[in-house]
């Protein structure tokens, strides 16, 4: 079940240090109306919508779907996606049974190897092993959801619907306007510290 950004409460939980969690819903498949746990996570990207790096911060929001343990240490691959400047393209992941599906925001320039680069992150110098699978997200135009119009060919047409109704409430992705540009921030901290 799908809350209003109204019926939100304050998120008490901490997941990471190095992006924020506006939304943690709590609970199993049966008590969230037959679909999974999800939380939503904001981070800043340094990069473009066509993956360029910039001196400009974006705002970037990505959802993390929980599957029956709610496995927080898929948190740790996560945080190393976006420390190596690989979670841009990522709108939502899905944990389940150590397997992590990067769905990736399907108008955007995804390098050929995202795919190594990506499993690398996600296993080198952790504790843990993750599968990595990528699918594709392609947002529907005009912002709706046919039930035959499946945008995830790897997921059934529930799946689809619900990471598409997540995408409408939330809307995940790289922000178009920068957050702020470091030249400036940079300028304005120089100009009081010389």
């Amino acid at each position: 079940m799908l809350h209003s950004r109204k019926e939100m409460t304050m998120v008490d939980h901490k997941y990471s240090n190095l992006f924020s969690c506006l939304y943690d819903q709590k609970g199993s498949i049966e008590t969230n109306g037959g679909n999974p746990p999800y939380s939503v996570f904001r981070s800043t990207q340094s990069r473009n919508k066509a993956g360029d790096t910039t001196c400009e911060m974006t705002i970037h929001d990505f959802a993390v779907i929980w599957d029956e343990d709610h496995d927080e240490r898929v948190i740790c691959a996560i945080e190393r996606l976006h420390l190596l400047g690989l979670l841009w393209p990522v709108v939502i992941a899905f944990e389940s049974r150590g397997l992590l599906t990067l769905v990736l925001q399907g108008d955007l320039p995804v390098p050929e190897n995202y795919r190594s680069l990506a499993h690398n992150a996600c296993n080198n110098g952790l504790n843990d092993v993750w599968q990595t699978k990528l699918a594709t997200y392609n947002r529907p135009h005009p912002f709706h959801f046919q039930p035959n119009q499946n945008t995830l060919p790897d997921f059934d047409p529930d799946a689809a619907s619900f990471v598409f109704a997540i995408d409408r409430q939330w809307k995940l992705g790289l922000r178009e306007k920068p957050l702020v540009e470091l030249k400036s921030v940079w300028q304005a901290w120089s100009s009081t510290h010389s």
